[in-house]
């Protein structure tokens, strides 16, 4: 049995390689995703999670058993003195302390070990983007969960991605996925379901690891996940925005328009940020830069009201600096540089702040200096070379 991966992950990057918004050539951009958030998530058997079922269960023999033990000490009927269940609740209630502290050590392990396994992977692919990564993050975390729990082709899924050998591990990953996919055809109707969700995770875990390497089986991946589980919002924004970096317009706009939609209905705010975020670049590709700026628009309330609400979340906080970002794009495209100064300007100060919290965060700092150079652009366009090559002075040297 495949684990499920979350459904809620990601964040926003720069431009690099395949995973950013198409630009201007020489000219870099970021782009904002899904932090990952408290998303439910199917409970299987075996799960490293701990699921309450189990001690519950065993609490519910404990109080027969003290019942019985109750009878024989006092009669039937008597019921059972304070002594008497405490002596036999105590040794009960100390098993499933160790059973709970054993789990959640083996959880801990398990992540450490994913974890370390990400920062050997991603040493090769330095330019994925921090939304990229954590969508892999979460997609080997799961991988793992499932090799833990003694499914083969997981097993050596992790000893392929042990040896950084991407290309074997989605070649296994595939082939598991397809069995999953199978099983969910041939399972009856009452298993259905989840036999279905399992195909769709494996897909959606195939397609965030080939994320790394190979966009197209990425999208082909989340396109496959989006058959068996029509309303997974995590493979429709990746199957809109590979679509779009792809130039599959009309794929692009009929994932985006479903995630909106699906994440409206469950009050999902990153959701809906997402997909306005990505709809206004799919609107400013096919040139409509009133719509595109709509879209941006949109987004940036969102990141208003939630960084607003939330002060010390600097996902929120990085989320609204992009969204900045990107309606100062458009600006640009309209020919409105002095607005898109203000706003490059909004950004940059967002971008210090962030940059400042946290000196050790590479990306943080990468976007400062992208944060320089929009500004430093836009100056120089207006043609006052003099504030460009000031502001431009201010970039952090490395």
């Amino acid at each position: 049995m495949l684990a499920l991966a979350p459904r809620c992950q990601g964040r926003g990057s720069k431009a690099g390689s395949f995973h950013t918004t198409p630009v201007a050539p020489g000219k870099e951009s970021r782009d904002a995703g899904l932090a990952q958030g408290n998303c439910q998530r199917p409970r299987k058997a075996g799960d490293p999670f701990l699921d309450g079922g189990a001690i519950v269960a065993v609490a519910g023999g404990a109080f027969a058993l003290v019942n019985w033990y109750a009878d024989q000490k006092t009669g039937p009927g008597q019921g059972a003195s304070k002594e008497q269940i405490e002596q036999i609740q105590k040794p009960l209630a100390e098993e499933n302390a160790a059973l709970r502290n054993q789990m959640v050590q083996q959880n801990a392990l398990l992540i450490a070990q994913n974890q370390k396994l990400m920062e050997i992977i991603l040493v090769h692919y330095p330019s994925a983007t921090p939304e990229t990564r954590q969508a892999a993050s979460a997609a080997v975390q799961s991988v793992g969960q499932g090799a833990n729990q003694g499914n083969p082709r997981l097993q050596q899924a992790i000893a392929f991605l042990n040896q950084n050998n991407i290309t074997e591990a989605m070649k296994v990953l595939s082939a598991a996925a397809r069995n999953e996919a199978v099983q969910a055809q041939e399972a009856p109707p009452q298993q259905k379901e989840r036999k279905e969700a399992d195909a769709a995770a494996a897909y959606r875990n195939l397609g965030a690891i080939a994320g790394l390497a190979d966009p197209k089986k990425a999208r082909e991946a989340y396109a496959k996940a989006l058959e068996l589980d029509p309303d997974d919002r995590e493979s429709l924004y990746w199957h809109g925005w590979l679509s779009l970096l792809a130039g599959h317009f009309p794929e692009a706009e009929n994932s985006l328009e479903r995630l909106l939609k699906l994440a409206i209905d469950a009050g999902d705010q990153r959701g809906i940020y997402r997909a306005n975020l990505r709809r206004g670049e799919l609107a400013k590709e096919r040139g409509n830069l009133a719509a595109a700026l709509k879209y941006e628009e949109r987004a940036k309330k969102i990141g208003v009201e939630q960084s607003t609400a939330n002060p010390s979340d600097t996902e929120w906080q990085r989320d609204l600096s992009v969204s900045y970002e990107k309606i100062d794009d458009v600006l640009v495209a309209q020919g409105n540089l002095p607005e898109a100064l203000k706003n490059y300007r909004e950004d940059l100060a967002m971008s210090e702040r962030l940059a400042k919290f946290d000196p050790g965060n590479a990306q943080w700092q990468r976007d400062l200096s992208v944060s320089y150079d929009n500004v430093g652009g836009v100056q120089e366009a207006r043609g006052d070379r003099e504030g460009a090559l000031k502001i431009l002075s201010r970039q952090p040297r490395h």
